[in-house]
């Protein structure tokens, strides 16, 4: 049986006035930060659940992607 790949999306970080944009372990400001994305960094995420993007290495609030 197939497994639905979930649909990727080039998306670039937008968090002008910070530092970067951290990367959580889960959906949640109280999660665990795992990582940093810079400003204008272009990445693959999913499409926005909740407000949150999962992305490579986690989940970043889906506000800061362009």
């Amino acid at each position: 049986m197939a497994q639905n790949k979930p649909n990727l999306e080039e998306r670039t970080v937008v968090c002008d006035g910070f530092k970067a944009l951290n990367v959580r372990k889960s959906p949640n400001m109280a999660s665990e930060v795992v990582g940093e994305l810079k400003n204008g960094e272009k990445i693959m995420a999913e499409p926005p659940k909740r407000g949150w993007c999962k992305v490579e290495n986690g989940y970043v609030r889906a506000v800061y992607l362009a």
